[in-house]
């Protein structure tokens, strides 16, 4: 795992062509979305974070970035997602650096920093490294997911819906 503060992470987008925004993260340049509401329970939270990683990214470079935190400082412990990175050879606090990319055997290490981030009831991003697929949560607990084509869109939805996760309403999907 590469670590990048959150204006690195922006230019290397830019630099590497990757159409994400991350200024403004439940705004991607995408067509095809679905909303969804993020259940509080630590447990739908765990097999939500699995499920964006294994069957989502699972075998994918990915990039992770923390797009909110401080909103609901009661439901954090900065303290708990800096050990975690730092058994992954990170010792840079989140606040230098937010955006993560993940190699493709890291999928385990994805997974954990995105349950974190639920648990934590961050805002975050994760997406494959072409931007085909891209799924946002929100500090207000809700999910948000894109895709390039329909029959992506789909699977995301059908596996969200599968976990239970309620969908909050109908888009260009």
């Amino acid at each position: 795992m590469r670590t990048l503060s959150f204006i690195e992470g922006r230019d290397w987008l830019a630099h590497e062509g990757i159409p994400i925004d991350l200024d403004n993260p439940y705004d991607q340049p995408k067509e095809l979305t679905a909303y969804f509401r993020i259940d509080h329970d630590s447990g739908t939270k765990t097999v939500l974070a699995r499920s964006i990683a294994f069957d989502l990214f699972e075998g994918m470079d990915t990039l992770f970035a923390v797009t909110e935190s401080g909103v609901w400082p009661s439901s954090e412990y900065e303290f708990v997602f800096q050990k975690y990175r730092a058994g992954l050879g990170v010792s840079r606090p989140l606040r230098e650096s937010d955006f993560h990319l993940f190699d493709k055997e890291e999928t385990d290490s994805l997974g954990g920093a995105i349950a974190l981030s639920l648990y934590f009831v961050w805002g975050f991003l994760v997406s494959d490294l072409r931007g085909d697929i891209i799924v946002a949560a929100s500090h207000d607990e809700y999910l948000q997911c894109w895709a390039d084509d329909s029959q992506a869109l789909e699977r995301m939805v059908a596996l969200f819906l599968d976990l239970g996760l309620e969908r909050l309403y109908k888009s260009k999907a």
